[in-house]
């Protein structure tokens, strides 16, 4: 019983729970009322909130839209090289993004571009115009992209209180001349030729030839794409040609450098130092200019050589060479196999500079292998592949040679446009098409210049894009020589001999030269030449055409070498057989082909009916230059992703002007 009261003090203890509850109720009200306000602005924020993601969303997928669009922008022919007129300038890039779920709100977003030749960020960084056909005016080294991303649907996106702002700066990689790094650029030393009789003579010497001949390339022992300074250049069994390390470029200043760095922006050439002595180690080092350029100097000689320069402070044209060349190495007398050796200097004095190859060495194998043996011309003696030039390449101005003509005439090179590293050459000692295209020898001075690549030229006088006359040259003799496109009568008739022996109908028409008395060469004879200079015309600009034949003056294309003939039968035989003796023998039995390093094959000049080919147009006093590689044709190259670079604190609202 005791329990029940208690029950009831309690109820009666709650008699004033209604006027509680009641009060109670109304707090609730209150403070549900005044909590309302924080829901209601936290909802919306969130809507804020995830509105304001999808238009950063937005503007982000414009960056990457832009970056897409610039790294598309390229040559067809080479895709990792830009094509300037193919970047989108002027126009905004928009777009509406789905919103992946139906009846949801689509964002856009619109950028634009906008293209410098110095950091955007420095000041005074000017924009680069646009070209009417498209593209910026000159190849960019930047691009400023802006981005803005926005739900609203039409109107001015750019308001910042619609929308969200993004922006960057795309740096473009640059390279040198519009060049692909990877291409082949290769610097070999002289190797014992294969020519028509060394090619027979091959078949009893395969094993001597395995024994004594290497295909060794400059080379730096890695493919880094800016090797560090200081780094070591030996010369190596030349591999594969699209390889950083064995790829170099021979400059217009003379210089030679690593192929990687240059199309990084960040040149290393050859050094040796800054007193040149006999033994001194070649390295790579920064590329210098001003009082220390001469360090990087280096010129491809008359006989073939890359031949240094005194020490001076001066500009190029105050150059004079000194004598010490770059070497191999080591012994000529090798016993086959992979090659490394270190890159020294050789001196004249110790005559490991200026030997030059005896005159119809070229043409007997066996020979060739043993006097180079004793002589080491496989030590100092260079070649390289086309794309490693030009070097000056006729930039030379040339000499006046109108006192002796009677006319308007020049003394230079002529380098063919085609194949920019190469100048008509006559190589005495062929037994049969002796003008050649060879490597530009290069001197300080026109007067230095090898005799065998100096031509004299009529010029056309003023107003006018053509003219006829003799080419002609001073030989090593003193005599004067004309250019003719009819070979002497022996090399005709030995090369009719050779072609029926080989069953070779593809027998080209060599051009030659011949003594002569230019101021007598008239008419239309063999002699006589229409010299082009810029017509106007693409087709025949800058072609020699013989005024005999109506036939142009070509270098060999490489769709002629090979033909099917007994020749190239028995090439393939010998091949075979030397690379199952462990050796390779890369030289054709071929009538377009002057092979004398082992690594590459010079082209013959002949007499071909005339076409738009690049090969029947020389660059000389009347002609167009050839190619360099120079800073003024650098070309932008948007190889692979790139990051874009926070602007900062620039004001979007501005970002128009």
């Amino acid at each position: 019983m005791g329990r029940y009261p208690s029950r009831i003090r309690r109820w009666a203890d709650s008699r004033g729970s209604m006027p509680m509850a009641v009060l109670l109720t109304l707090a609730g009200v209150s403070v549900t009322a005044a909590a309302a306000p924080v829901v209601l602005r936290q909802d919306t924020e969130t809507r804020q909130t995830v509105s304001q993601g999808r238009e950063l969303d937005a503007a982000q997928a414009g960056l990457a839209a832009a970056q897409g669009r610039i790294r598309a922008a390229t040559r067809t022919d080479r895709p990792t090289v830009l094509d300037r007129t193919r970047l989108l300038c002027g126009s905004p890039l928009t777009a509406t993004l789905d919103p992946g779920v139906a009846g949801a709100v689509a964002a856009r977003y619109h950028v634009e571009i906008e293209y410098f030749g110095t950091d955007p960020l420095t000041s005074g960084a000017a924009r680069i115009a646009c070209a009417a056909g498209g593209g910026p005016v000159t190849a960019p080294s930047y691009a400023r992209i802006r981005s803005w991303g926005a739900l609203v649907g039409t109107g001015d996106i750019k308001t910042p209180a619609v929308s969200r702002y993004l922006g960057g700066t795309y740096a473009f990689d640059t390279v040198r001349g519009g060049f692909d790094a990877t291409l082949p650029r290769q610097i070999a030393l002289y190797s014992p030729p294969q020519t028509v009789l060394g090619t027979l003579a091959s078949l009893a010497s395969p094993i001597l030839g395995a024994f004594m001949r290497q295909r060794l390339c400059l080379d730096i022992g890695t493919d880094a794409r800016v090797p560090a300074a200081g780094t070591p250049v030996r010369a190596r069994t030349c591999g594969p040609s699209d390889r950083l390390r064995q790829n170099f470029l021979y400059r217009s200043d003379m210089s030679i450098v690593h192929a990687g760095s240059y199309g990084a922006d960040k040149p290393m050439c050859l050094d040796a130092g800054a007193v040149h002595a006999a033994g001194v180690t070649v390295t790579l080092q920064p590329c210098a200019t001003g009082a220390d350029g001469w360090r990087h100097r280096w010129y491809y000689n008359a006989t073939n050589n890359f031949e240094g320069v005194r020490p001076h402070a001066g500009a190029r044209a105050e150059d004079q060479l000194d004598g010490f060349c770059l070497n191999r190495g080591g012994s000529a007398f090798t016993l086959g196999g992979a090659g490394d050796y270190p890159l020294i200097l050789g001196s004249r004095a110790a005559r490991d500079c200026g030997k030059e190859i005896p005159v119809g060495l070229m043409t007997i194998d066996v020979l060739s292998d043993l006097v180079n043996a004793f002589e080491g011309y496989s030590l100092q003696v260079f070649s390289y592949l086309d794309d490693v030039g030009p070097g000056l390449a006729d930039e030379l101005p040339p000499a006046d040679c109108a006192a002796e003509l009677g006319r308007p005439c020049r003394i230079s090179q002529l380098a063919n446009v085609g194949l920019r590293s190469m100048c008509l050459e006559y190589r005495e000692g062929e037994m049969y098409g002796p003008m050649a295209t060879k490597e530009c020898a290069e001197a300080p001075a026109t007067a230095e210049r090898d005799v065998e690549q100096t031509w004299r030229v009529p010029m056309p006088a003023a107003g006018q894009t053509s003219v006829t006359g003799p080419i002609y040259q001073v030989g090593a003799d003193g005599k004067t020589y004309c250019l003719s496109s009819s070979e002497g009568s022996f090399s005709q008739v030995f090369g009719l001999v050779i072609a029926l022996a080989t069953i070779n109908p593809y027998w080209p028409d060599f051009a030659g030269r011949v003594a002569c008395s230019p101021k007598t060469v008239t008419g239309s004879g063999p002699q006589v030449w229409r010299i082009r200079a810029e017509t106007g015309d693409p087709a025949n600009r800058y072609r020699i055409e013989s005024l005999s034949t109506g036939r142009c003056l070509s270098v060999g294309e490489e769709s002629d070498i090979g033909q099917p003939s007994l020749a190239s039968l028995l090439n393939s035989l010998v091949k075979t057989i030397t690379s199952l003796l462990g050796n390779e023998m890369v030289v054709p039995l071929d009538p377009f082909v002057y092979e004398w390093t082992g690594t590459h094959n010079s082209l013959k000049v002949v007499m071909k009916p005339c076409t738009s080919s690049d090969r029947q147009k020389w660059a000389g006093p009347a002609g167009g230059p050839t190619p360099t590689y120079t800073a003024s044709t650098d070309t932008p190259e948007p190889t692979g992703p790139r990051p874009l670079r926070d602007i900062g604190g620039e004001d979007p609202a501005g970002a128009a002007g």
